[in-house]
């Protein structure tokens, strides 16, 4: 009994690491509940292969449990399950690396444990009646107690349990816990087919856009979307190391001072910026097409230039729907993207600069600062003079020189963002066009703003710097010289709290383009805008105000 004991704690740890880190009632009948369910299961089985098939399974996902409570906080939700299960196998090893004491852990606990079921098998000898007995009692008594404690209590955090029933028991009884790794594993697999059903839905949606009388006979769009960039390490936002000097003083560029993501992951914001969902109606996202489609109809050809790695078009995800609907994808990287730089999708773009089609619609998808800093920039890129060191720099005083040396690579990605964009303007003027460059991030970054020392993203909860993006447009001279009405108004709205959940309707807006219902103060490049409540989804589905 006392082997079954500890295998049932090994199945249970998730539930146990959350009791450390979240030490409350509820939690602890959950840990109980846990341990009894597991406990039972290992009682009641007595061939070693079923137990195994059973438990190493549910072992591997603990691992994916446990490293998602310790560095993000809460229980494995539906989107990081769809994270792991439709991974870059570089990405994978990169997540691996950095926890890897975790994983090694797990591997350790997975080779006792299958050490400890092979001693039970021997050691079993309790009669079938005497086992059911024991299990049941050991089932039903912290089932009892935890029933009561949420139907009079009810409870804060997310309830961790073993299986899909106990998740819609706790539900029923007030609360709301996020899907557990074993059922929600199935719940994203079955997401994914719904996915597919629903992109048929979508396709069929058109827009009716119609270019506006009076465009220029040429133009082009370029929208650069970045990667986990805070605006905070921006010098173009005050920020006291030199990571914009190409982009500093540069004419014809706008900064969006008070710039918003409208989510803290890539696979929930971009889905809002480029249609109409909103954070909080994001399954619009399924009845509409993104703006992509209405620039095809109003004339332009459109290029979709992704250094993101092929599993960002893999068949059923949103971004994959976005891509979809322009006329050329080029993917630069083929899956280990993470020793691509970003620069290597400038031979791309130029290609479709040379392109015939006189209308372009031009979407980069960069890597940026995406974690592992030093992969995203060049080999002895450093930021010049006049410098000042991190711990200066940085807001949070808290930090070591560990952190400082992590903070110093990732400005170094701002600066190679920097070069980038430098690099894209420079083209797009050469080619002589009206139009414009857009750029923006997907999502902001934690990075030591506190003693909780986080960083990166889509971690649970909010706070400001999840969604603190930048946001800027350059105007070619042929532009702004045809166009001062819209130069003002742009000049007039980057002093404005904007939101990138606009963004759908700020290009269409900002290329002439109309479309039925468009409401031009949605349009932050337009001098009707006006200022909203700035919504953002956090990563466990609520829905916060900016």
């Amino acid at each position: 009994m006392a082997v079954c004991l500890f295998l049932a704690v090994f199945l249970a740890a998730p539930s146990a690491i959350y009791v450390w880190k979240y030490p409350d009632l509820t939690n602890l009948l959950s840990l109980a509940v846990s341990v009894s369910f597991f406990f039972a299961l290992c009682l009641m089985i007595k061939p070693v292969f079923l137990v195994l098939a059973i438990a190493v399974p549910v072992l591997i996902m603990n691992l994916i449990d446990i490293v998602h409570i310790m560095a993000f906080g809460g229980l494995v939700s539906l989107g990081a399950l769809e994270s792991v299960l439709y991974v870059n196998p570089a990405e994978a090893r990169e997540f691996v690396g950095s926890h890897a004491e975790v994983i090694a852990g797990g591997m350790l606990v997975l080779l006792l444990f299958v050490v400890l079921a092979f001693a039970k098998m021997r050691l079993d000898r309790f009669p079938f009646r005497q086992k059911l007995m024991m299990a049941v009692i050991a089932v039903l008594l912290p089932t009892v107690m935890l029933t009561a404690s949420l139907a009079v209590a009810g409870s804060k955090r997310d309830v961790i349990l073993p299986t899909r029933i106990a998740d819609q028991l706790a539900a029923s009884l007030g609360v709301n816990p996020l899907t557990h790794t074993l059922s929600g594993l199935l719940a994203a697999l079955g997401e994914r087919k719904e996915l597919e059903e629903l992109g048929g839905i979508r396709n069929r949606h058109l827009f009716g856009a119609r270019l506006e009388p009076g465009r220029p006979e040429a133009e082009t769009h370029i929208v650069v979307i970045g990667e986990s960039s805070r605006s905070a390490n921006w010098s173009l936002y005050g920020y006291q190391r030199p990571t914009n000097p190409r982009l500093t003083d540069l004419e014809g560029l706008y900064v969006f001072l008070d710039a918003a993501s409208p989510a803290s992951t890539t696979s929930r914001s971009l889905p809002l910026s480029f249609s109409f969902a909103t954070p909080e109606t994001p399954d619009r996202f399924y009845e509409t097409r993104s703006f992509v489609t209405a620039f095809r109809e109003a004339g332009y050809k459109s290029w979709w230039i992704s250094n993101q790695g092929t599993h960002r078009n893999a068949v059923g995800n949103q971004l994959a729907l976005i891509m979809g609907e322009a006329d050329v994808v080029v993917p630069t990287n083929y899956g280990f993207w993470n020793t691509v730089l970003d620069g290597e999708m400038l031979p791309e773009l130029e290609r479709a600069l040379k392109d015939d089609a006189p209308r372009k619609l031009i979407i980069l998808h960069t890597l940026g600062s995406h974690t592992n800093y030093p992969q995203r920039y060049p080999e002895g890129m450093m930021l010049g003079k006049p410098d000042i060191p991190v711990r200066q720099a940085h807001a949070y005083k808290g930090i070591g020189e560990t952190e400082a040396e992590v903070i110093d690579q990732y400005d170094r990605t701002i600066l190679y963002t920097d070069w980038l964009l430098s690099e894209i303007i420079r083209r797009h003027d050469a080619a002589g066009s009206h139009g414009s460059v857009v750029f923006f991030s997907d999502h902001g970054q934690r990075l030591y703003d506190d003693e909780q020392m986080q960083k990166g993203h889509g971690f649970k909860g909010f706070r400001r710097q999840d969604g603190q993006i930048p946001l800027l447009v350059w105007l070619p001279g042929l532009t702004r010289d045809a166009g001062k009405d819209r130069v003002e108004a742009i000049g007039i709205n980057a002093r404005k709290p904007v939101t990138t959940a606009d963004l759908a309707a700020s290009m269409l807006d900002l290329a002439g383009i109309s479309v039925p219902d468009l409401d031009p103060a949605a349009s932050f490049f337009n001098r009707a805008f006006k200022p909203h409540d700035r919504l953002f989804l956090t990563t466990d589905g609520t829905v916060e105000r900016y």
